[in-house]
């Protein structure tokens, strides 16, 4: 029988990922959840390199539901990094680097036999406090158990 996962073990898998690879970068995980993090609710919670993965949904995508299903998850990653003040382009350029460090992080689940991650979009803003806000988003597919 194939392994089964909740959205809860992928979420976990994806926060491991990132801790396990950008440890020595000095990423760290939010204590907020990510539906908080980086709003107007959370905004004195952000640091430098810090980020928060959330499970947005997940539908079953074929196959008969005896026992266990296979479905997509769609998952989030929220970040913030800092832009230093003195040279504002270059700050800049360099929360991107780390963005693409952190989207590294995530791939390296894809060759996993259980959990299949794609790469589904990037979104980022720089706000006036001086960080860079982003979201990477992914579909990740596995079985989960139905009884």
């Amino acid at each position: 029988m194939a392994s089964t996962f909740t959205a809860a073990e992928v979420r976990q898998a994806v926060s491991t990922a990132v801790i396990t690879a950008l440890a020595a970068s000095e990423w760290s995980e939010s204590t907020v959840p990510y539906d908080l993090f980086g709003t107007e609710w959370d905004s004195e919670n952000i640091s430098d390199r810090c980020y928060s993965v959330g499970c947005t949904s997940t539908t079953p995508t074929r196959g008969p539901q005896r026992g266990m299903v296979e479905v997509t998850t769609m998952v989030g990653v929220r970040y913030s990094v800092s832009i230093a003040a003195l040279d504002q382009v270059a700050g800049y350029d360099s929360a991107l680097d780390a963005e693409a460090d952190l989207l590294k992080a995530i791939h390296t689940i894809h060759r996993s036999t259980w959990l299949h991650v794609i790469y589904t979009r990037s979104q980022r803003g720089a706000v006036a406090d001086g960080w860079l806000l982003g979201e990477l988003t992914f579909t990740c597919k596995h079985n989960l158990a139905l009884v």
